[in-house]
């Protein structure tokens, strides 16, 4: 469930499509989960949970193998997750500009009947191709 939230998050902040990992463990076994938003490309919004790997920290083979898949997950997807943070923090300031736009009357930013019409004829035209 952390997962989920955490993947929700990220795509709240501009990040989709990166794995958000979660643990779900019952006594010595573990399983991990990987949890991603799909792209804001496709009208449906899915939050898939796939490629759960069970890891028996029981054993030190298991042991072993778990803290190499968290050292993996530091080293591949902490940059990763690090630089998009990064560029998201730019995304802030263009919605700051935005706000300011809006607090401002920006005449750019109308929005009319008329064109909310065009806009849904456009749409409907569009999807029943």
């Amino acid at each position: 469930m952390y997962s989920v939230a955490g993947s929700k998050f990220l795509a709240s902040l501009g990040i989709r499509d990166f794995p958000t990992f979660g643990l779900v463990t019952d006594g010595s076994l573990g399983a991990v989960s990987c949890t991603y938003t799909q792209p804001p490309k496709q009208r449906q919004k899915l939050i898939c949970e796939a490629n759960a790997h069970i890891f028996d920290i029981s054993n030190p083979v298991g042991a072993f193998n778990f803290c190499i898949f968290l050292s993996m997950l530091l080293t591949v997807h902490g940059p990763e997750l690090e630089r998009l943070l990064t560029d998201s923090r730019s995304e802030d300031n263009r919605r700051a500009a935005f706000q300011a736009k809006c607090k401002a009357n920006d005449p750019a930013l109308e929005w009319n009947m008329i064109m909310q019409r065009k806009a849904r004829a456009a749409s409907v035209s569009a999807s029943s191709e």
